[in-house]
């Protein structure tokens, strides 16, 4: 069984404890001050290696990459997209075409709880 979850963090320097800014002192150019690009990294590469250490890999995607529907959202898009599916149907497209193909409509109809 493979799953995929979207999850949210909050990460505040106010809230970063000593020895956070010690393991990652050596990749900033102002210790106890890192730049915002700095900090982001430096967090990325914890999560990176807390859940690698569990074999559990981790896809960071630029903000924006993903919307949230509520569940009256998602019943109604995989309805639409049930009907869509039995009226026109999924097409053949290249692997760099845009367009919903079988593989892109079950993958969609998955991630809305659909069967």
């Amino acid at each position: 069984m493979k799953k995929s979850y979207l999850i949210n963090i909050d990460a505040s320097r106010d809230d970063l404890r000593g020895d956070f800014y010690e393991a990652h002192e050596g990749s900033w150019k102002k210790y106890m001050n890192p730049t915002d690009d700095e900090l982001e990294k430096s967090v990325k590469s914890e999560m990176e290696s807390w859940l690698g250490d569990l074999g559990i890999g981790i896809d960071f995607e630029p903000d924006g990459t993903y919307f949230v529907l509520n569940g009256y959202q998602a019943v109604n898009l995989l309805d639409a997209l049930q009907e869509w599916h039995e009226v026109v149907g999924p097409k053949e497209l290249k692997f760099d075409e845009v367009g919903l193909n079988s593989d892109r409509y079950e993958e969609i109809v998955s991630l809305l709880g659909g069967e």
